[in-house]
């Protein structure tokens, strides 16, 4: 947040003393050389599988019956990226279980191309299921 306020701040600066076109080409460049470091590119990458993935679980969940009867689907409370795998934590509404999900692992793992999928029950809530994605799409 503080890099990206002290960007747009320096590139409002930068037109008040040149142009819009140099400001522009100048904010151009800042953002490629950002984009060019390893570590910007493994955010953004491991940002875009976990969004990926994400899309084709709820996909997967509307077009079985994993939901509700109400057609409710698991909710995503939070997604995050810990080395090769992608960690999804879903609330369970009513009427969904983790034996649920379970019995849908080999279904989530297909769509989601990745190696293995693991479920962990929270221990004080459970309402609360940590979805362990490993190595989708070779991440």
């Amino acid at each position: 947040m503080a890099a990206f306020g002290l960007t747009a701040m320096a590139t409002a600066q930068v037109a008040m003393w040149t142009n819009a076109v140099t400001a522009g080409m100048a904010l151009v460049g800042v953002a490629l050389a950002c984009a060019g470091t390893p570590q910007a590119r493994r955010e953004i990458v491991g940002y875009a599988v976990s969004v990926i993935v994400r899309h084709r679980f709820q996909g997967l969940a509307r077009r079985t019956s994993m939901r509700t009867t109400r057609g409710r689907l698991p909710l995503v409370l939070r997604m995050s990226v810990e080395g090769a795998s992608v960690l999804l934590l879903l609330g369970l509404r009513s009427g969904l279980s983790l034996e649920l999900l379970e019995d849908y692992a080999a279904e989530i793992r297909t769509a989601c191309l990745a190696q293995a999928v693991v479920f962990y029950q929270h221990p004080a809530n459970g309402g609360l299921v940590t979805m362990e994605v490993v190595q989708p799409w070779g991440l």
